[in-house]
């Protein structure tokens, strides 16, 4: 199994370097996988810092970033490809924790987890919509369907509900979804006071329980301390 995650990066670098040094470890501890970077500026350095792949696409429409990474994810032999966020973390238990979908399936998850701009507060989400929140998981025989080009290019957001139609279109039918959900905390979106599609405020109309005040004490229970105490630094101020 050869996993890809596609990565679009744009700006937040001390941020993306934090999230890319959690990804290295992740993918490290999963096995076979790895990750390509899409951007046009320092995070491309990063990446390759970091021993990822790298496209260079230049940051205006999504929907063309996006299957700039999954082609290049393909033609290098990728097996399963999921999208993230250059301020988003895995954990590694998650994705490797449960099969990979099936030549007609998505696998999909609803649980994910949002830390606050100032970064005082974390909220666990349920995210009630189809395919859940965000990171998907897709098969290769599903992706070679599309040319490993699932977006619909002219698109700068809505790219998922793009992407579910063109593979449904490709396969005359809408692919299965399936959910698998480990605990809380098992994605999580670093927000920040700049380049921001979505806020913190707004992504906590799915909160599911309570906000939590602990925010860094509670990643530690699934993160490695170090890389933890790194994106606590990032928003208090305070070095490691």
């Amino acid at each position: 199994m050869s996993l890809w995650f596609v990565v679009p990066a744009h700006r937040r670098f001390d941020l993306a370097r934090i999230c890319f040094t959690e990804l290295r470890w992740a993918c490290d501890q999963i096995g076979d996988a790895t990750a390509v970077i899409v951007s046009d500026d320092e995070n491309l350095e990063i990446a390759d810092d970091l021993g990822f792949s790298t496209v260079e696409s230049k940051n205006d429409l999504l929907g063309r970033r996006i299957n700039d990474g999954y082609e290049f994810a393909g033609r290098n032999g990728a097996d399963f490809f999921a999208a993230l966020g250059n301020d988003d973390w895995v954990d590694p238990k998650w994705v490797a924790g449960f099969h990979m979908p099936e030549a007609n399936q998505v696998r999909c998850s609803r649980l994910t987890a949002v830390v606050s701009e100032d970064g005082s507060r974390i909220a666990p989400l349920r995210v009630p919509y189809r395919g859940g929140d965000g990171i998907r998981f897709f098969p290769r025989p599903m992706m070679e369907k599309v040319g490993f080009r699932p977006a619909e290019d002219h698109r700068p957001r809505a790219i998922d509900t793009s992407i579910f139609r063109k593979i449904g279109q490709a396969l005359g039918g809408n692919p299965s979804l399936i959910y698998k959900d480990l605990h809380p905390l098992q994605v999580v979106d670093f927000k920040s006071d700049n380049d921001q599609l979505t806020t913190y405020r707004a992504c906590c109309e799915y909160l599911h329980g309570r906000e939590i005040t602990t925010p860094f004490a509670a990643l530690a229970d699934h993160y490695p301390a170090e890389i933890v105490g790194q994106v606590a630094s990032y928003y208090t101020g305070v070095p490691v």
